[in-house]
């Protein structure tokens, strides 16, 4: 759940700096050439006290670069950088970590970590419920 949660808000700051490239979110189309791709790389949940949760993303925004076209690596790198301190979502803001840019054969990657932190509660669970059998000796 909270994973597309944030690939939603990954894949709406890409559309307010790149309006005019095609942005995919998990999923490699055959035609790549010129589109933003949004994949979860790794992800991992720990358990807290009680009910928290911590689910650890890592994600990678890849820009596949077109046959004619030629993006500057660093204009990608420094605008990457300068959006992605924090991703923003209907339902909360996640600050990113371990940011990291990677350059390879007509493709340029921006790798980076999220952190999101919930609480899971169970109401299935009544008390009230329960009966007792026996009584005490």
């Amino acid at each position: 759940m909270y994973t597309n949660i944030i690939s939603k808000g990954i894949a709406k700051k890409i559309k307010k700096l790149y309006p005019d490239k095609k942005i995919e979110v998990d999923a490699v189309a055959s035609k790549a050439l010129g589109k933003i791709f949004v994949m979860v790389l790794n992800s991992e949940t720990k358990r807290g006290i009680g009910g928290l949760r911590q689910l650890d993303l890592t994600f990678d925004v890849s820009y596949v670069c077109g046959e004619t076209e030629n993006m500057d690596y660093n204009d990608w790198l420094k605008n990457m950088y300068s959006e992605f301190e924090i991703i923003e979502t209907d339902e909360a803001k996640y600050r990113t970590k371990n940011m990291r840019g990677e350059k390879g054969e007509g493709i340029y990657h921006f790798i980076f970590d999220v952190t999101a932190r919930y609480l899971v509660t169970d109401n299935g669970i009544k008390m009230t419920a329960l009966k007792q059998k026996g009584g005490s000796k």
